[in-house]
């Protein structure tokens, strides 16, 4: 048997028990709520693509070019214009 002195807080002891409990609340949460992880992970995956934006891309979204308007795809633009 360890003594203990009566008072005295060990935080390295709290803080991990503590720790533990919030992340098995949230998995706990995710596992009865699936749409929520779901959801929650396309939400993350749209912000990753957004903040990613200007290395996904070269052309600039505020020019636009007429005259490749209604170009057919190709090369430079896979899906067509």
């Amino acid at each position: 048997m360890a003594a203990s002195t009566p008072g005295v807080l060990r935080p390295a002891m709290v803080a991990p028990d503590e720790l533990s409990v919030r992340r098995a609340s949230w998995l706990v949460m995710l596992r009865r709520n699936p749409r929520l992880a779901i959801g929650g992970g396309l939400v993350l995956a749209l912000v990753l693509v957004a903040i990613g934006a200007p290395l996904l891309t070269h052309y600039d979204p505020v020019v636009g070019d007429v005259s490749d308007s209604l170009v057919a795809p190709g090369a430079s633009h896979w899906l067509g214009t």
